[in-house]
């Protein structure tokens, strides 16, 4: 789809899960590790423009960007929209990530839910822990970002805690519905 086609069907506080192909290691490992179809979660909030969290911390940055539209590989993506799309909700969620501008990347929590991931693989972990001890309040990794987002707005996507958030807790949120 083109990015015209693309931003025409947008609407702000639509969460954007991107997939990554085997050349782009950081975020292969991340689906690759945790058995997860999508690595990467984002927010669209408008004209073109998204924020997200990545190694470079939270910045607010272009669709095309995100999707690498003007690349030669186009990454794979899904769309999600609230079912409630109320527009007072949506944008405190968007003011909760732009408040976050800034913030650095949580390569620690990132990191733990990653070990867990391959402990619960080979058989040493029955379950996802409750609570992820290395979250910090001050950093913050993308689906966490998104999730917590609409928590504070009053739209928690999930019960689980979003310290612990995957892409894969937000696909699968029932308070989702699959735009594109």
């Amino acid at each position: 789809m083109t990015e015209n086609k693309l931003l025409f069907k947008l609407l702000p506080g639509d969460i954007i899960l991107v997939r990554y192909p085997f050349i782009y290691l950081v975020g292969w490992l991340i689906q690759t590790i945790g058995r997860d179809t999508w690595a990467h979660a984002a927010l669209y909030t408008g004209s073109g423009n998204v924020i997200e969290a990545k190694g470079s911390g939270v910045r607010k940055t272009t669709l095309a960007e995100v999707l690498h539209l003007n690349s030669l590989f186009t990454l794979k993506y899904r769309i999600y929209r609230l079912r409630n799309n109320n527009p007072e909700v949506i944008q405190k969620v968007i003011n909760y990530c732009e408040e976050r501008l800034g913030w650095e990347y949580d390569y620690g929590s990132v990191g733990f839910i990653a070990v867990v991931k391959i402990l619960e693989r080979f058989g040493i972990v029955q379950q996802t822990p409750l609570i992820n001890p290395l979250n910090s309040k001050e950093k913050i990794f993308c689906s966490e970002l998104v999730g917590e987002s609409f928590s504070f707005a009053g739209e928690a996507l999930f019960e689980a805690d979003t310290a612990l958030t995957k892409t894969s807790d937000i696909a699968g949120s029932k308070k989702l519905f699959q735009l594109v």
